[in-house]
């Protein structure tokens, strides 16, 4: 994407197949946040989550695991990071950003 491309639009979509990189979207996207910031001030991005990675591991690993919280915070390797009441609100918080 061309940093220099103004974009005349309200919404802006960043069109991935199997073959796009990480790298490449991460890049689409910061290019795109940085040009709605500069030419559309008005506009409010939405909040992100901090630990998004780490938050969607965790809410599908709950989810395909079929268990509860208690027993899936087990599950997981990096619970000195955590406490299990963090845990819960992190799946928690993922799962309502996925609905909406």
């Amino acid at each position: 994407m061309d940093s220099s491309i103004k974009l005349d639009v309200s919404e802006a979509a960043i069109i991935i197949n199997p073959e796009t990189a990480i790298e490449d979207v991460e890049k689409c996207f910061n290019l795109l946040k940085a040009d709605i910031e500069k030419n559309y001030p008005h506009w409010k991005l939405p909040d992100t989550i901090s630990n998004i990675k780490r938050d969607r591991e965790w809410y599908w690993l709950k989810k395909q695991s079929g268990l509860g919280y208690g027993k899936t915070f087990n599950l997981i390797e990096s619970k000195e990071t955590i406490t299990f009441e963090g845990f819960k609100k992190a799946v928690q918080q993922y799962g309502k950003r996925l609905t909406g």
